[in-house]
């Protein structure tokens, strides 16, 4: 059975002596790929990459950084999921965590309806629109989409890193923070909205109709539109509803 990247780079950030490997010799100069892939749906990624999406007519995938990491990155499309993820070495994956520099991977695709990051990436998506998105974020990465046209709208942070939606509709949107990363959806006008916060981050919302807000911790909640807020707290976090 497949491993999960994004379930073995948090066990990888977590003990980097035994699952990552450092790697401070010379990176290589820079270079450029271009991979071949089927269609895809879905996005995955774990290790020093920054990866664009673009909305495109037909998938591809290319990239441009240091050529010792892009040697070492594997781009394989697994059911209807793109997955980027450095190579194993000894039942191990090479998250390079020691690498001064980055690869940027640009993804066109017609349509996206999930991300993951895992790790210390960005993942700058253009648009997404149809039935749902969800994303979600593991680690020092950020998140950001330009806009957002869905009926049901995640987004999912365990870690340190932001999240930001610029704007966009949904019919609904659960938005869960579990450490101190921010999630800033005001430009997402939503009807039915549901928050939860497990620690210290904020998260900023435009909601409607009815907004159910459950805080642990010292995490802050704004939610703008008038919509209805039930809610539970449990810590010194704020909640405004206006």
């Amino acid at each position: 059975m497949r491993k999960s990247i994004a379930a073995a780079v948090i066990a990888a950030s977590a003990a980097t002596g035994a699952c990552g490997r450092m790697h401070h010799e010379d990176e290589g100069a820079t270079a450029s790929r271009n991979y071949q892939v089927g269609n895809f749906q879905e996005i995955e990624s774990a290790g020093p990459y920054d990866v664009i999406v673009r909305t495109g007519a037909n998938p591809s995938v290319s990239a441009r950084g240091p050529e010792k990491l892009l040697e070492r990155a594997i781009v394989e499309v697994r059911g209807d999921k793109l997955v980027i993820h450095p190579q194993e070495n000894h039942g191990f994956f090479n998250f390079d965590w020691g690498t001064h520099r980055r690869a940027v991977f640009t993804v066109t695709v017609p349509q996206l309806r999930a991300a993951t990051m895992a790790g210390s990436g960005d993942l700058n998506i253009d648009s997404v629109k149809g039935d749902q998105f969800v994303g979600k974020l593991a680690g020092a990465g950020d998140l950001s989409i330009g806009s957002a046209n869905v009926q049901s709208l995640k987004l999912a942070l365990a870690g340190s890193g932001d999240a930001k939606v610029g704007t966009g509709q949904a019919q609904s949107a659960e938005y869960a923070i579990v450490g101190a990363g921010d999630i800033d959806a005001t430009g997402v006008t939503t009807q039915q909205l549901k928050v939860s916060i497990a620690g210290s981050g904020d998260i900023k919302a435009h909601a409607t109709g009815n907004a159910d807000v459950n805080i642990m911790g010292s995490g802050d909640v704004t939610v703008t539109g008038g919509a209805k807020c039930n809610i539970s707290k449990a810590g010194s976090g704020d909640v405004h509803c206006s």
